[in-house]
């Protein structure tokens, strides 16, 4: 291949892998779109409602909302950045005031995950590029763009901030990787500045994200602890105090302005005081070195770790003596990341990677999942001697930590898809050049490849299997066939779209200055379905009690108590409404769950107004829904 040639087909691989990831991630369509309005993941519906309050209320964010954990209200735990810049894209297709403007802009945003998904393929294509070669970028960035594990998280209609994590958590390292590479350079400041804020943009669209900053963080420290001389270190050091002085100017106006009631204001598990002292406190130690060693100190290797360490430290205990709720807050973190919180136990997203046994694990990051600590030891012993030593290790220590932090909660294997992919990508071409090197025939080589290649992502290409059946059924015009969790999906949609028409309305939708009349109980995961599509106050809803316990607590105790103690939990919550699926087999006979369950519900002080079967062979339960004070 010419000179030519060549750049021509660098210049179209992008293009071809955006267009095929994006494609992909637009397969389930019709499930999405096969009714009269989209139908959504449940936690899509409260983006949407913080979408809708800002195009309404430009340019307000809902701060308070008194349409979660009624009647006391509450405060959102996500950051409102991504649903203001949500609302900002769908600002061109929204009316004010007109009943239509909320579908046509959940059809708009429906469409923004897959286009997130596909340009963080195409960054992969151009870190795995940067690391190794043109073949094994394009193979990684192909892996990812079919990697059902990102693909999850970015299928059209998952309006979620995840999508969005993963774009900002590879381009971060893109950028890191390429300030690493140049430390020493002139242009060093500049990528410092763009990595910095890339810290912060993580950190506002998710807290979680803490994992990926420290992740560079700590890159950037063995950088100038490891540095041989001292004019290098202190180079490097100055631009560490650039990452994060950026960083810190950017989150601050955000952290500090935030003050919670249910978790401490240094906590790091939500946005609050916690990021403007971390990066504050990061520059701060970087540029105290940075000055340190312009003189005669730190002379050497060892003296530069031990004054480094030194300086640290005391910044840490100075802050901890300061700031006392840092210990609380980082006490919070972590009961979140090992599920210590009652609710994070019962969230799916929770669970541990091979809770349910493999089939999630290798549907999801394919059966090479096994062999990722072998690549990554690989891609460390490689390291030793490659010219982005320092790259490669950053590299090396995010598929370590991602690794482990999705063995304990499977959420994080959307952004480890992105390292799964990586270490395929280059396993496949590195086994394939070994192959050649000794010999082997091209032709023989790429069998062997190809067939090993395939066997690792079988699980994951047999998860598409029925979306594709859709998309073939959709095109012939027959009725879907639909998993199960779609059609509860549904049925669930119907009834809250029902109970919007059919109960009386309650104030204060878009304005939380106003106390609703009454509020809806419905189990936690359909709260936000509540919320936004029947357009009524939940009791409890898919935030758990990250609200507050008390909420989340007694809604468990109404369906398990008998008629009088469900009475009196409805009189304090000021529950009107209850919405439900029947259960067949329910542990105490006279509990609500049972009496509304029974074929021919009698209660002296609930009325059923509304009874759809859910719309599955074999599946005899019930949506139902119950009207209070009879």
């Amino acid at each position: 291949m010419t000179g030519a040639s060549a750049r021509i087909a660098a210049s179209r691989a992008p293009v071809f892998l955006f267009l095929l990831a994006f494609a992909i991630r637009c397969i389930p369509a019709p499930r999405l779109f096969g009714e009269s309005a989209p139908v959504f993941g449940t936690d899509a519906y409260y983006h949407l409602r913080r979408v809708l309050f800002t195009l309404e209320n430009p340019p307000a964010i809902l701060g308070f909302d008194r349409y979660i954990n009624f009647p006391h209200g509450g405060q959102p735990i996500w950051p409102p950045v991504f649903d203001w810049l949500l609302a900002l894209v769908a600002w061109p297709v929204h009316v004010g005031g007109d009943p239509s403007s909320a579908l046509r802009v959940e059809s708009w945003l429906a469409w923004l995950p897959p286009l997130l998904g596909a340009t963080t393929v195409v960054l992969l294509y151009f870190l795995a590029r940067r690391l190794f070669d043109p073949t094994t970028a394009l193979v990684s960035a192909g892996i990812l763009s079919l990697l059902s594990g990102h693909y999850w998280y970015s299928q059209i209609g998952f309006v979620d901030h995840h999508a969005a994590v993963a774009l900002l958590s590879t381009g971060l390292l893109v950028l890191a990787v390429r300030l690493l590479d140049g430390m020493t350079q002139d242009r060093a400041s500049g990528l410092a500045a763009a990595t910095g804020v890339t810290l912060a943009v993580l950190l506002l669209v998710w807290p979680g994200g803490l994992l990926h900053v420290l992740v560079v963080e700590a890159a950037l420290l063995a950088y100038w602890g490891t540095r041989d001389s001292s004019h290098e270190a202190r180079r490097a050091a100055i631009a560490a105090a650039v990452v994060n002085g950026a960083a810190a100017i950017v989150v601050a106006p955000f952290g500090m302005a935030q003050t919670w009631t249910h978790w401490s204001h240094y906590s790091p598990a939500v946005l609050s005081h916690f990021q403007p002292w971390f990066f504050s406190a990061l520059a701060i130690h970087a540029a105290a070195c940075a000055a340190l060693w312009r003189g005669a100190w730190g002379g050497t290797k060892t003296q530069r770790i031990l004054q480094s360490l030194a300086i640290g430290t005391a910044l840490l205990l100075l802050s901890l003596g300061l700031i006392p709720a840092l210990t609380t807050g980082a006490v919070e973190a972590l009961r979140w990341l090992l599920k210590e919180e009652t609710f994070q136990r019962v969230v799916v997203e929770s669970k541990p990677l091979f809770a349910d046994g493999t089939t999630v694990a290798q549907a999801r990051l394919s059966r090479f999942v096994y062999f990722v600590p072998v690549a990554a030891l690989a891609l460390a012993w490689l390291s030793r001697r490659a010219s982005s030593r320092a790259a490669l290790r950053l590299i090396v220590l995010q598929v370590v930590v991602l690794g482990a932090v999705t063995l304990l909660q499977r959420r994080f294997f959307n952004s480890f898809s992105v390292m799964v992919a990586l270490c395929l990508g280059w396993t496949l071409v590195a086994l394939f050049r070994a192959a050649r090197r000794r010999g082997t025939p091209r032709w023989a080589t790429a069998t062997v490849v190809a067939a090993a290649a395939l066997w690792m992502l079988f699980p994951v290409l047999a998860s598409y299997r029925l979306p594709l059946r859709n998309v073939a059924e959709a095109l012939a015009a027959r009725p879907l066939t639909l998993p199960e969790a779609v059609q509860r999906r549904r049925s669930f949609a119907r009834a809250a779209v029902w109970l919007r028409k059919n109960s009386p309305p309650t104030a204060g939708f878009l304005d939380p200055a106003v106390v609703p009349e009454y509020g809806v109980l419905a189990f936690w995961a359909h709260g936000h379905l509540v919320e936004y599509v029947a357009r009524r106050p939940s009791i409890v809803n898919n935030f758990g009690d990250d609200l507050g316990g008390t909420n989340f607590l007694e809604s468990y105790r109404f369906f398990e108590a008998g008629e009088a103690e469900a009475r009196e939990i409805g009189r304090r919550l000021g529950i009107r409404y209850v919405l439900m699926r029947t259960r067949r087999n329910s542990a105490a006979a006279h509990s609500m769950a049972a009496r509304m369950s029974a074929r021919t519900p009698d209660m002296d002080f609930a009325r059923l107004v509304y009874d759809e079967p859910v719309y599955r062979a074999g599946d005899r339960s019930r949506i139902r829904i119950f009207e209070f004070g009879k």
